[in-house]
């Protein structure tokens, strides 16, 4: 199953520096449907349907943890996590 995250600029407003479980990336697996999302530039853990899932955290995304964790300006953006069920 694919799951598209959003990571609107409501979330980027709301999210946490430098917190694994708070920025708007998890903000926005939470919102697609992900229980317990973790983040950073290595990894994505998060639950689904009770199992535990850690995935190699696409580049795009590491990207804008590092900008966002560092201060810098960023954009909403979208991207998309396989899920096996």
């Amino acid at each position: 199953m694919i799951v598209n995250v959003k990571i609107t600029q409501t979330l980027i407003d709301i999210g946490n520096r430098g917190s694994p479980e708070l920025c708007p990336v998890t903000r926005g697996m939470k919102e697609a449907g992900l229980e317990y999302p973790w983040v950073n530039t290595e990894y994505i853990n998060f639950f689904y349907k009770g199992e535990d899932h850690q995935e190699p955290t696409p580049r795009l995304v590491a990207l804008f943890i590092a900008a966002f964790d560092n201060g810098e300006p960023v954009e909403p953006f979208e991207f998309e996590l396989e899920v096996n069920e």
